[in-house]
């Protein structure tokens, strides 16, 4: 019975924090007041790695051209990671004939990957202010009018902003990232809110150039292939405490597309996983430690129940969750306008019991493959 006291307690803990983490949440969306009319001051440079993305970029480039901002205070640096697909000629026709017009950079033999792309895109930027966007997104036309005042706050030097996937009806596993997605924009927000950021998205996330340079970029955090979000979220906060400031605003939005099926799903979560280990200090590993413990002790729950001879015991567990779960999305679910039918919450929450472990599990080998690259971390 000690299994279940344990369980249940973690169950307990990790309720309120997600409660507390989903409320928060809610009371920011569209909740922030800034001075109405404030002229374009602030300068974006937007950077794009891509690889392999010809299938992708025709909707990001429309969603450029109406951007509501003044031309001459932004610019766009797309950065080519040795892409093999014919997105080059949709690229170039752009850059020739449409504005915002574009820096255009092709990485060299040696350098690969986005921390690599995005290191070359700041050292070219002419502008204050670094946004960087997946090839695969689409952004909101008023999404430099909505950093313009944030990035004139003083002391705020960088700014996470929410990645939610585009509503269309879809399998499970769509389905599922949905609803995972929306739990892990709003666990993000939280831990910026009270100093202890657990991650951010490189797909929309905006900093000083001048901030970039003085940490010295990724240097240091070279091991893992990924990080060009979480790594310079920390050294930037450990440089400038509370220089952090998510933007909680439908302005602020960039949405983009769910995983094509669970494999592409595995090997992306095992790329996010796999930067735990390499992050300062053993917060994130002992944020990761105690969900890794939880959804274990949820999977194996039902088997050690019936080991007892107790349906309860085999059953209220992953109940007690998914009733959580629901609770919790119910809050969150305007900003992400989520389907809540309950069967649907219901199996996203087992999903998750067997999802997480496996993750972690998969993680502790390090091996993934991402882009056409094979990788071991």
């Amino acid at each position: 019975m000690i299994f279940y006291g344990i369980l249940f307690i973690s169950l307990l803990l990790f309720s309120l924090v997600s409660i507390i983490a989903a409320n928060n949440y809610r009371k920011k969306w569209n909740g922030e007041i800034y001075e109405a009319g404030l002229l374009p001051k602030s300068t974006f440079s937007i950077i794009i790695p891509y690889r392999n993305e010809r299938k992708n970029l025709n909707q990001l480039l429309e969603s450029l051209q109406i951007l509501d901002y003044p031309e001459e205070l932004f610019e766009v640096i797309w950065i080519d990671d040795h892409s093999a697909d014919s997105g080059d000629l949709i690229l170039g026709n752009y850059i020739s004939q449409y504005k915002p017009s574009g820096n255009w950079i092709h990485l060299i033999n040696e350098k690969t990957g986005k921390k690599n792309a995005v290191d070359m895109g700041v050292r070219n930027a002419k502008m204050d202010f670094i946004l960087t966007i997946d090839a695969d997104c689409n952004i909101n036309r008023e999404i430099l009018n909505d950093l313009n005042w944030r990035t004139q706050l003083p002391g705020k030097f960088i700014f996470p902003g929410p990645v939610i996937f585009k509503r269309k009806e879809g399998n499970i596993s769509e389905a599922y990232q949905r609803l995972e997605n929306s739990g892990l924009i709003v666990y993000t927000a939280f831990g910026i809110s009270i100093g202890k950021p657990f991650m951010a998205n490189g797909a929309n996330l905006c900093y000083s150039r001048k901030a970039f340079l003085e940490v010295s970029g990724f240097e240091g955090s070279n091991q893992h292939p990924g990080g060009d979000d979480e790594f310079i979220l920390e050294k930037i906060m450990d440089r400038y405490p509370d220089s952090a400031l998510f933007r909680y605003s439908e302005n602020s939005l960039v949405l983009t597309q769910t995983q094509s099926g669970f494999h592409n799903l595995i090997q992306q979560r095992i790329r996010w996983a796999g930067k735990g280990k390499y992050r300062r200090g053993f917060g994130i590993l002992a944020v990761q430690f105690f969900v890794f413990v939880m959804y274990s002790s949820l999977l194996i729950s039902p088997l050690t129940g019936l080991i007892y001879q107790n349906i309860w015991l085999a059953v209220l567990p992953i109940l007690l969750k998914s009733i959580h779960d629901m609770w919790f999305y119910t809050i969150i679910k305007n900003p992400f306008q989520l389907d809540l039918r309950y069967e649907k919450v219901f199996l996203s929450t087992c999903i998750q019991c067997f999802f997480v472990p496996y993750i972690a599990i998969r993680t502790l080998n390090g091996k993934f493959s991402w882009k056409e690259r094979n990788y071991s971390v």
